[in-house]
């Protein structure tokens, strides 16, 4: 009974998360590093000034491969549930849009974002909900883009945008 009752803890989490677009880890990238695109403007310490975001304070820096960045989390929001503060990041485009992909370094996790910049010192993230066959259909990085290609035509694709400027 209580294994039951862990599930369906589990499940109203998972479900909780989907429906207000917090970003979920998956075991796919929407991209591959190979073909990441090379955004030196990510480059510097981000802030975010809004009182909801999971993670406040960024530091991105080169990565040791081209188009690859370090991402550390400086200063947490009190929604922060990732395990650790470490990611590898890199690009990716798919249909015009760019979509910032982070590695969770501690569990290998991908969380993605859809990326706006506005010249080097503005940008937006944006949490990406799969419309179409939701989580389940995330079986390789084709079908990963594939679900997002997909759910690109609903209006709310993207959700819980933070701004982030450097300092």
């Amino acid at each position: 009974m209580k294994q039951a009752g862990s599930a369906l803890t589990f499940l109203c989490l998972v479900i909780t998360f989907f429906l207000w677009g917090c970003p979920v880890g998956v075991s796919y990238p929407l991209g591959e590093m190979a073909d990441a695109q090379n955004m030196p403007q990510l480059i510097g310490t981000w802030v975010t000034d809004d009182p909801e975001a999971e993670m406040k304070k960024l530091s991105v820096t080169a990565g040791d491969k081209p188009g690859t960045y370090r991402v550390e989390v400086l200063e947490k929001g009190s929604s922060y549930a990732v395990e650790t503060t470490s990611f590898l990041a890199w690009t990716t485009l798919l249909e015009g849009k760019t979509f910032l992909i982070a590695q969770e370094i501690a569990t290998g996790l991908y969380f993605h974002y859809y990326l706006e910049s506005s010249g080097t010192a503005n940008i937006s993230l944006s949490d990406v909900t799969l419309k179409v066959g939701g989580i389940d259909a995330i079986t390789s990085v084709a079908a990963f883009r594939e679900e997002v290609r997909a759910s690109l035509a609903f209006p709310d694709v993207f959700v819980s945008r933070i701004d982030w400027h450097k300092p």
